[in-house]
């Protein structure tokens, strides 16, 4: 039943698990069904920073500031949302990727 209820939950739930277990790119795809295809979701936007968690722990540093930098004035954790923005943007430029 990949529509009813409890979908949504249940993607991140495994996208959860698969994080636990460093199983990022898994963990990606589970949070990112729910930003597609559950945008009315109370998971929605904790998806999504945990999407670009995935990613940050995956090496693809410049998808996840655009997902984070999209999450500005949405996230309800800004203060936690800009000290990773920050330290990601130093680990770029301290690896000399931007």
């Amino acid at each position: 039943y990949p529509k009813n209820e409890w979908s949504d939950d249940a993607h991140f739930q495994l996208g959860e698990l698969y994080f636990q277990e460093r199983q990022f790119s898994k963990a990606y795809d589970h949070y990112m069904t729910i930003v597609t295809d559950f945008p009315g979701s109370p998971d929605y936007l904790q998806s999504a920073f945990n999407a670009g968690l995935s990613l940050e722990s995956m090496g693809e540093w410049d998808s996840a500031l655009k997902i984070y930098r999209d999450l500005i004035g949405k996230y309800p954790n800004q203060e936690m949302l800009q000290e990773q923005i920050k330290n990601l943007e130093k680990r770029r430029r301290d690896a000399g990727r931007g």
